[in-house]
Order: C-alpha cells, then sequence, then structure tokens
C-alpha cells in the first residue's frame, strides 16, 4: 500500500469513528485499529489528530495544477473590479463581517468546482 492509499484509509477510518463516537474520543491509534493499519506508519504519517483533516485537505483536489487529465477546480477574479462588502450577501450561514461596508480591489466572477461553474457574478448555479 503507497502512502497516498494508507493515508485514505486512515482517513475514512478516522472519519468513520468520528462519526460513531465524536471527534474528541478520535486519536490516530483509534483510527489506525479501526482501519486495521499498522500503528508505527500511522503515527508517522499522523503526528496527531490535526494532521488526519490536513492530509484530508490535501487529498481533496484543491490547489491541483491546471493541466489536461487534472480536475479543473479554480475562480476567475477580475483584478480591476471592485466591490461592497454586505454580510447578508455573502455566501455564509453569517451575516455578519468585520469587513461590512468597505470597498475591496478585485472581484470572483466565477468559480468552477471540478469542470463545473459553481458560481457566476456572485450567484450560486444550478
Amino acid at each position: 500500500m503507497d502512502d497516498a492509499e494508507f493515508d485514505r484509509a486512515l482517513i475514512a477510518a478516522a472519519f468513520q469513528v468520528a462519526a460513531e463516537q465524536g471527534w474528541r474520543r478520535l486519536s490516530v491509534a483509534t483510527a489506525a485499529r479501526a482501519g486495521g493499519l499498522p500503528l508505527p506508519r500511522a503515527r508517522e504519517r499522523f503526528p496527531g489528530r490535526a494532521a488526519i483533516l490536513v492530509r484530508f485537505g490535501r487529498l481533496a483536489d484543491q490547489g491541483r495544477p491546471i493541466a489536461v487529465g487534472e480536475p479543473a477546480t479554480f475562480c476567475l477574479v477580475d483584478p480591476d473590479a471592485q466591490w461592497t462588502v454586505r454580510g447578508a450577501a455573502l455566501a455564509s450561514r453569517a451575516a455578519n463581517t468585520p469587513y461590512e461596508g468597505m470597498r475591496l480591489p478585485g472581484a470572483v466572477v466565477a468559480t468552477v468546482l471540478r469542470g463545473r461553474i459553481t458560481a457566476r457574478d456572485g450567484k450560486v448555479v444550478a
């Protein structure tokens, strides 16, 4: 099992343990046991449970190169645009922001996730 496969197996086991017992009860050791993975290698690759989340984020398809065969995940920015922050208009569960009313340079024009446009001009695309 190569490192990427090992990481995916440990992360899957960790998420299963966390779902059943809660994040506070999760440790690298409990995830390794649940996944039937060798503990020394798990501790070497994941020094603590926070490393599980960090590695999970790295395994996601974000931050990958733009190249043939790669998932297209990026946002298009108009560096010449300006916009005014309005908390109620942000794509967030919270409407409050310390930047309310500030005029900021640059604006996201579109967001692409795995080759599909997910937002355009501030609106979610279904």
